[in-house]
C-alpha cells in the first residue's frame, strides 16, 4: 500500500470516471460488440433482409420506451404501459378479424380508447391526487 495520502482518492476517481462512462454508453457499447459477435459467428447475421428484420422487431418496444421516456422526464412512472400496449394489440386484432374494420378505422379507433386509458391515468394522478404508481399500477390491473 503507498504512503501516498493522495493514492485512495485517484484509484477512486478513476473508479467513478470509469463508471460514468459505462453508464452513460454502455448500452452502446453492449449492442456494438453483439453486433460485431453475432457478425462474426453467424453466417448471414449481418445481411440486409436480416437487419431489417431485427429493427422491425424492436420498433413497437421502441415506441413504448419514448412513451415511457416521457412520463420519466417529468419524474414520474407509468406501469400500466405494458397492459396498455396489450390491449391495443388486442383491440385492432378483434377489430380486423371479429369486426370487419378497415385498417384505417381500426387503428383510429385504437388510439382513441389507449389515449382514454392515458387521460384515466392523469385524471387519477393530477386530479384526485393518487400516487402514479399507485395509480398506474391500478390502471394496469384494470387493462390486463
Amino acid at each position: 500500500m503507498s504512503s501516498r495520502p493522495d493514492a485512495l482518492p485517484l484509484n477512486s476517481a478513476w473508479h467513478h470516471r470509469l463508471f460514468d462512462f459505462l453508464y452513460k454508453w454502455g448500452m452502446l457499447l453492449t449492442v456494438v460488440v453483439l453486433l460485431a459477435g453475432f457478425g462474426l459467428t453467424a453466417d448471414g447475421f449481418l445481411e440486409p433482409n436480416n437487419l431489417l428484420n431485427i429493427l422491425r422487431s424492436i420498433a413497437i418496444v421502441t415506441v413504448i420506451a419514448m412513451a415511457v421516456a416521457i412520463s420519466l422526464t417529468v419524474g414520474g412512472f407509468d406501469l400500466s404501459v405494458g397492459s396498455t400496449a396489450t390491449l391495443a394489440n388486442a383491440l385492432v386484432i378483434s377489430m380486423f378479424v371479429w369486426h370487419g374494420f378497415g385498417i384505417a378505422t381500426a387503428i383510429t379507433l385504437t388510439l382513441a380508447i389507449c389515449l382514454l386509458v392515458g387521460l384515466f391515468n392523469s385524471f387519477l394522478i393530477v386530479v384526485l391526487r393518487i400516487p402514479d404508481m399507485l395509480a398506474t399500477l391500478a390502471t394496469l390491473f384494470v387493462v390486463q
